[in-house]
This record gives structure tokens, sequence and C-alpha cells, in this order.
């Protein structure tokens, strides 16, 4: 349409393109239309549906990048946050990075296609050292190396806070270059392409004290650099290890039980390689007496048998979806051991979550709020009533595809539990 949006008070725009692919690129238009708008923007988050195949840049693919271009000329004064996850147009890169007046705080730049000599880069790290915020993904040339990128950033963003950064092509020396970010509290590591030189002897040379949340993204990571952890990060508050499969083992989950003891959330999932002796050692669960959250999704260990060391009256929200070894042994175990949990994920508990585990964590834990029973096809109208009957707090009750689950008074729910998000019963079968 010609007219343009009315909005003089808006200050963030949010956009994601749809599924269907023609949709994607028509969509394109709507940053021409936040163009003429009269407002002061600050965050600008943004998908763009280009393709350099097509090459043409006169067409409409390429439309909604000059809008953007646009869009970030039109309010650099203002903004201070920026995220595209596509950023590989000449243009917008040249404005982004060369435009003095721009000065941000938090920035995401996906699919970034750089050159060893891209000078442009350590100008724009620079120039932008407000920066608190950095989620970078570098293309580089296969035979290039991240670590003097890693080394620029580390170099000129004294105030990083939060860094995801994608370790392709990086190497153990370049990985000590962290370190100078002394103020960094939150760091994500990833690997989506070929590694160089990246070895179980990677965070040897690293210390940094004052970061808070480490997440590793990397299963190729081998076992001597996850026990290094505790060592190179001592004050840890949030550890996520769910990619790294090969190199957690009972032996590593026992160390980071009695190493980190200030955890407060930890992520396991997907570690097949964990047995029962992860939870039956000497250091279990209940020594972390600050833990929150713990997130167990797949994890071969979690067992009746393991859940009866889970006596942790901290932990708030748990996750054992797909642990398929549970029982209603280990569901009354858990919940008499964690009494407090306002958050559980149960689901592809498959059919070892029935009737009767329902009535166990209902019973046993009236304070819960959100509660995920996705896929348990044994579940039926009695382990619903249950459920409401007794979680007065709750929010959030997902029952998507459990089949044995059929609505015959809806107005129950409207009486009983109208608090409830009844997006979680859109789908179940209706019967008058």
């Amino acid at each position: 349409p010609d007219e343009t949006l009315n909005l003089p008070k808006l200050k963030q725009f949010n956009f994601k393109f749809p599924e269907d692919e023609v949709q994607r690129f028509e969509s394109g238009h709507i940053y021409g239309w936040l163009v003429g708008n009269s407002c002061c923007l600050t965050k600008l988050k943004l998908q763009l549906c280009v393709n350099e195949m097509f090459g043409d840049l006169d067409s409409d693919l390429w439309y909604q990048v000059k809008a953007v271009a646009k869009l970030v000329r039109q309010h650099k004064k203002t903004m201070k946050s920026f995220k595209v996850d596509s950023f590989n147009d000449p243009c917008l890169k040249m404005l982004v990075f060369e435009d003095d007046e721009l000065q941000l705080e938090k920035v995401v730049l996906g699919e970034l296609k750089l050159r060893t000599d891209d000078q442009v880069f350590y100008d724009f790290v620079a120039k932008h050292k407000k920066i608190k915020k950095l989620d970078i993904a570098i293309e580089s040339q296969l035979d290039a190396n991240n670590d003097l990128y890693l080394k620029a950033i580390c170099e000129n963003l004294p105030l990083l806070e939060q860094f995801y950064f994608d370790m392709s092509r990086s190497s153990d020396s370049g990985l000590e270059h962290l370190q100078k970010l002394h103020k960094l509290k939150n760091l994500v590591l990833t690997k989506n392409r070929n590694t160089i030189a990246l070895t179980e002897h990677c965070f040897d040379h690293i210390f940094m004290p004052n970061l808070k949340s480490l997440g590793i993204y990397y299963k190729d990571l081998q076992l001597p650099a996850v026990q290094q952890i505790p060592v190179s990060f001592p004050n840890l508050m949030a550890l996520n290890l769910s990619e790294c499969e090969k190199a957690v083992t009972d032996a590593t989950v026992q160390l980071l039980f009695q190493s980190l003891p200030t955890l407060e959330s930890l992520d396991l999932s997907k570690c097949k390689q964990l047995t029962e002796a992860a939870f039956l050692g000497p250091a279990r669960v209940s020594a972390l007496r600050k833990l929150k959250d713990l997130v167990l999704e797949k994890c071969p260990g979690v067992t009746d048998v393991s859940l009866q060391t889970f006596d942790n009256r901290a932990l708030r929200s748990i996750s054992v979806a797909m642990c398929t070894r549970i029982t209603n042994v280990g569901w009354e175990a858990l919940c008499r051991g964690c009494p407090n949990l306002t958050w559980l994920n149960a689901s592809h508990c498959t059919r070892n979550f029935d009737n009767e585990s329902a009535r166990i964590v209902a019973t046993m834990l009236p304070e819960l709020e959100i509660l995920n029973l996705f896929k348990n096809a044994a579940l039926t109208n009695e382990a619903v009533y249950c459920i409401v009957e007794n979680c007065r707090y709750l929010e959030d009750l997902c029952l998507t595809k459990c089949r044995g689950v059929k609505m015959k008074k809806v107005e129950y729910f409207d009486d009983k539990m109208n608090r409830v998000n009844k997006e979680c019963l859109k789908g179940r079968k209706v019967v008058p």
C-alpha cells in the first residue's frame, strides 16, 4: 500500500518472515513502509530474505535491503541495538561499519562474510567501544584463521558483557584473548564449521573469574577441556554442556558437582554417555544448594534410582523430557526430594507417564506454575482433572498430542482454572 505506518511512539521493531516463500519476499516491503514513519527507533531486529545468487540489485529481493539501509541511516542517532540474521549486502555493511554517527551497544550479525584482510571490521570494533552485547557468526575464507577477528573484539570492546562467538576456524591461542574481556558475564561458544587446531587444551591458559554464564555448543569438545572448566571459570552460576556429549561422562558430572558449588543453572541434555553413576557418586545434586534450574533432557542416566538422590529444596525448574526410564517410583522420589518445583517438563516420556504419575505430581507439587506433558499417550481426562484440582497456581499446561485426553466439559476448565493458558488445549477433541 501507498500509505505509511503512523507509529510516532515506536522505539523497538522486531520482524520475522513467514514460512511461505512467496509471502516472505512480499513481506520485505514492510521495511519500506516503516521508513516513512516518524519515530525514534532504539532497537531494530530483522530478517533479510536475500540470496546473492539472484544477483539483480534492482529486483524486489533487494528492495528490503535498500529499505533497511534507509532505516539505519534515518535512526542512526538513536539506535542502540541492531540485529540482522543475514549480513552480506555491501551497502548495508558499509553503512553499519563505517557511519560514525551510529553508536551501538547491542549487535547481532549473522552470516557476516569477511576476508582475512577485512580492515572494515577492525575499524568497526575500534569505533563501537560501547558495545555490551555481541552475537557474531563470521563466514571467512576456508583458509582463514578467525583468531585475528577475536583478538580485535577482545582488545577493543572493554564493556562487553554478553558474547556469542562461533569458534569455527579458531585455535587454542585465539581463545586465550577472551580473558581480556574483564566485564564479560555471559559467554556462548559454538562451532558450526571446520575448526583449526582446537585441541583438548583449548581452555588451559584461560582464567576468567568474573564469568557467570557459559554455554558450549561443540559436540567434538574433548574430555580434558571440560575438566578444565572449573579451573578456568571458577565462579560460574550457569553452565550449558548440552551439545558436548562426547566429553560429558559420569566422572565429569561428579567433578562439576564438586568444583562449582555456586551453580544455579545446569544443562546436561543429550549427554548420552551418562549413567546412574553420574548422580550416585559422592557429589550429588543435593550438594548444589543454589541450583534452581536443571535440564536433563534425553539423558539415559535419569532413572528411578538416580532420582532418589535428587534431594534439593532450592530447585525450582527441571526438565526430564524424553527420559523414558522413569516410572512412578521415580516421579514420587523427584517430587519428594524437590518439593518446591514450579516448572516441570515431563514431555515425551511415552507411556511411563500415566494417570497415576499425574496424580503423584499434582498432589506432591501443588506450587507448579508450568507443566509440560507433551506427547504422553497414556494420559486421559482423569489425569487432567486431578492436575486442575490440585495445582491452583498453574498458568501453563501443555497436553498437545496426548491422544487419550478428550475434553468433555470445557466449562470445567473455565471454572476451575481460568488462569491457565488455553492455547495448550487446542487440538483436543471436545465432546458435547
